[in-house]
């Protein structure tokens, strides 16, 4: 059987587009399993020491719509970015929670009525 043009052409197109399926779909593929802890950014949370009352949460839209926690401690006022944390804390804290970080640690303690619990931040790069 003779080839024609348009056979040819059709063949070549046909496995340059699996090749380039392939190539596309190995590549995700790797970088799922190559996520690697970003080490600045849990560095970062490491940092801070955070206890009080949650009195407000919100996506800041004006700040890159960075997940923000309020908390009250007294006078005192913290700031809780959750923009690198991908566990869905976010979602999990509700105004009126307690929160306590101690430096050093991705470890959060929050208390709820009924709900005492240890929850470990979980940090990754979002390239």
């Amino acid at each position: 059987m003779k080839l024609t043009k348009i056979n040819l052409v059709i063949t070549f197109s046909i496995i340059s587009f699996l090749i380039i399926g392939w190539i596309i779909l190995s590549k995700f593929i790797s970088s799922v399993y190559e996520m690697s802890p970003n080490k600045k950014a849990s560095e970062y949370y490491k940092e801070y020491t955070y206890s009080g009352l949650v009195t407000n949460k919100f996506i800041d839209s004006k700040q890159h719509n960075y997940q923000t926690v309020i908390i009250q401690n007294g006078e005192e006022k913290d700031i809780l970015l959750l923009d690198f944390e991908t566990s869905g804390l976010f979602d999990f804290i509700e105004v009126g929670d307690s929160i306590f970080k101690k430096k050093s640690s991705l470890k959060l303690r929050l208390i709820r009525s009924e709900l005492d619990t240890i929850i470990e931040m979980q940090i990754f790069d979002k390239n």
